[in-house]
């Protein structure tokens, strides 16, 4: 036969003897035979599977939250109220504690998964999302994830990662802003004014570039230009040549920028630093090497202002001086007088016929 519980059958007298204190049945005497345990207490053996015959030792705690656990209190398997179970890693915590993609279940007291691409949900619904994984964004109107969205909504920067743009046109996440948007902040591109295809703004006066049949005039794009500049159709903007103020087109300045004088040929010339030095002598009737007229300007020197020029000077061929005795140069393709700009009383610049 069998010894009853809290006895166990002693070999050597084949009698039934009491189990050691500490034990709730045992195989042999003392406290390391026991075979099960009394309420509070574990087997030390079923901590640690290397043990001997066992003893019962105090049962570890479970850890907070939990009503109950793995028989060494290290994993949760069930949650008290108003806790949830983590099922992965064997914690129990409030709502809040659901890792992504999980919602806290209160039918089952556990951290439920969300429907596929949601990143957080309400219930484990498909039209319960509430915020969707990277790639994929929400409708809010319907709580569902998706590769693209709706017709009539369009993407957030919520949706796109630290590093992207929220596109809001393709209502996709983007590396940069594309073509006809701009960084509206937050990591949002909004689309510009219909007529830029580049913008700093979504105003009309914010255009970098313009669309086919605009062009930019200033940050502006407008279907003509204003008076006094001519549309460039490769570059798509209103201007004018180099130093013109006003144009009618790209060979004809009707007025000069400051700092440029108006050519008998329409265009505007710049001063700029002449050699020969001012006030070289030179043989009379000799052309200007570099093709330019020489006189004298208060602000910047001795200066270039026109083309293929002689010096026909009576004494010593000196073809600009300083301010003395003011005198305009004399030649008939230069239609203006650059005002500071003298030449000496005897000496006269010619055009060349």
């Amino acid at each position: 036969g069998t010894c009853p519980d809290g006895k166990y059958g002693d070999t050597t007298s084949f009698t039934c003897q009491d189990c050691d204190s500490s034990c709730s049945t045992c195989s042999t005497a003392g406290s390391c035979g026991c075979t099960a345990c009394p309420k509070g207490k574990i087997l030390a053996s079923l901590l640690d599977t290397t043990s001997p015959p066992s003893a019962c030792v105090d049962t570890p705690l479970c850890p907070t939250g939990c009503t109950t656990c793995t028989i060494d209190g290290t994993t949760c398997t069930a949650c008290n109220a108003g806790f949830y179970l983590n099922e992965v890693s064997g914690t129990c915590g409030d709502a809040t504690s659901c890792p992504p993609g999980t919602f806290a279940d209160t039918g089952s007291g556990t951290c439920a998964a969300c429907a596929t691409d949601c990143r957080a949900c309400t219930s484990a619904d498909a039209s319960a999302c509430t915020f969707c994984v990277d790639g994929t964004f929400l409708d809010t109107s319907a709580g569902t994830c998706g590769t693209t969205c709706p017709d009539g909504t369009f993407v957030t920067a919520l949706e796109c990662g630290a590093d992207t743009f929220a596109d809001t046109p393709s209502k996709t996440c983007a590396a940069s802003c594309p073509a006809a948007t701009y960084d509206a902040g937050g990591n949002v591109c909004h689309p510009c004014n219909p007529q830029c295809t580049a913008c700093t703004g979504r105003l009309w006066s914010d255009c970098t570039a313009c669309a086919a049949t605009f062009y930019l005039s200033g940050t502006t794009c407008v279907p003509a230009c204003p008076a006094g500049k001519y549309p460039d159709a490769a570059t798509r903007t209103c201007k004018c040549p180099t130093g013109c103020k006003t144009c009618t087109d790209a060979n004809t300045c009707t007025s000069c920028e400051g700092g440029y004088w108006k050519t008998a040929d329409s265009k505007c010339g710049r001063l700029l630093l002449a050699a020969p030095a001012c006030g070289a002598t030179v043989a009379e009737g000799t052309a200007n090497a570099s093709s330019f007229t020489l006189a004298f300007d208060a602000a910047s020197g001795c200066v270039r202002i026109g083309v293929n020029a002689t010096c026909d000077a009576g004494k010593g061929g000196q073809c600009c001086v300083g301010a003395s005795a003011p005198k305009p140069p004399k030649f008939s393709h230069l239609l203006f007088t650059p005002s500071g700009s003298v030449c000496a009383t005897n000496a006269e610049l010619k055009n060349i016929k």
